[in-house]
């Protein structure tokens, strides 16, 4: 990394600190012959030849002036053709003959495309799930690529006023592509913020379709789903399952419109165990849009069977009121309601039971 004298001591021992780093970047530039470096080529031949004539104005004077130069200095080759990086990332902001598919821009500092150049980018349209082009300082469009795939086109939908990383390849794809690095997936469903399987499945032990939550049955062997309706209408009249389920074992989300027969197994990159689900894929009870309060926790009601199983409440699965009385019933904490519709699924899933005055965690011990 290139970096700046310290600035720091006599006005004496700073010109002899900039003429060290001087000579270290004449000798580092010989594979390029960039305007920067002849503008930093004359001011070391004008301190060579003044010597000590800097005061400490003067002196002042030649930092800003490195300092505007460092920038674009920065990333140009070494002589082992290594990209330098740089601390200080030019920024700049789509322009408004932008589109959803192709941003233009105007970035200081970028002559030409080579591999490490790097910058900050604002978006000022939302980019299209098909996937856009960059152009900066009409040196030429070329695509955003995930960097967490090999050549795959940027398909995340950005809104607007979101800053992005862009690190340039010009070899991931074929004619040179922008990297897109970022903190998180912006995806419009917040999939970033998810927790997804990685090879965790079992086998169905029902046909079943969309977006469905998936139980354990009591041996762990097999998936229950919550209903088996092929309806493809989260607001449909659904009946829930009466097999079985193991209370206690983890609760996925089938996040695929792929059906699943029974005995197969439906693909583990597919399954969450944390994700904002529309319930009413999986329980609706009147055949209504469900109208759940928001930023209340949300229980899946169960009847417990004697062998530490238990089997879903038939006529009002889905409860954000707990029992005020002893009913026999125990509770299932999904998770939280994040509109009238929409809950999130969350990784543990404790059981209640209103028992001795009080609603309880239930472990099914006597």
């Amino acid at each position: 990394m290139i970096k700046l004298p310290t600035g720091r001591g006599t006005v004496e021992e700073q010109l002899a600190e900039i003429r060290n780093y001087l000579e270290h970047q004449s000798r580092a530039r010989k594979t390029t012959a960039d305007q920067s470096y002849e503008m930093l080529d004359e001011i070391y031949r004008s301190l060579t030849e003044s010597r000590n004539d800097y005061d400490a104005a003067s002196l002042r004077e030649l930092w800003n002036k490195l300092h505007g130069i460092n920038q674009v200095v920065a990333n140009y080759l070494s002589p082992t053709g290594t990209a330098y990086r740089t601390a200080s990332i030019p920024y700049g902001e789509v322009d408004s003959t932008s589109t959803s598919t192709k941003f233009t821009a105007t970035v200081p500092g970028i002559t030409e495309l080579r591999d490490g150049v790097c910058m900050l980018l604002k978006n000022g349209v939302v980019t299209s799930a098909a996937g856009f082009t960059i152009n900066i300082n009409g040196l030429g469009g070329k695509p955003s690529v995930n960097n967490m795939t090999a050549a795959t086109l940027d398909t995340t939908i950005f809104n607007i006023n979101y800053t992005m990383l862009f690190v340039y390849d010009s070899t991931r794809v074929t004619g040179g592509c922008w990297i897109c690095y970022r903190g998180y997936d912006a995806n419009t469903n917040t999939i970033g913020y998810q927790l997804r399987t990685n090879s965790f499945t079992l086998p169905a032990s029902d046909k079943f379709y969309r977006y469905r939550l998936l139980f354990q049955s009591p041996t762990r062997d097999k998936f229950i789903p919550a209903n088996t309706s092929t309806s493809t209408n989260a607001t449909a009249a659904r009946t829930p399952t009466t097999r079985p389920i193991d209370p206690f074992a983890p609760i996925m989300y089938y996040g695929s419109t792929t059906t699943v027969n029974a005995g197969a197994s439906p693909g583990a990159t597919v399954l969450w165990t944390q994700y904002v689900i529309t319930l009413g894929y999986s329980f609706n009870w009147t055949g209504a849009a469900l109208t759940l309060t928001t930023s209340h926790p949300v229980f899946l009601k169960c009847a417990p069977q004697t062998d530490g199983s238990a089997i879903i409440d038939a006529t009002a699965p889905i409860t954000q009121t707990a029992p005020a009385s002893a009913d026999g019933k125990i509770y299932i904490y999904l998770g939280v309601a994040t509109s009238a519709t929409a809950v999130e699924l969350m990784q543990d899933h404790p059981v209640y039971q209103y028992k001795d005055g009080g609603f309880r965690q239930w472990t099914n011990a006597t």
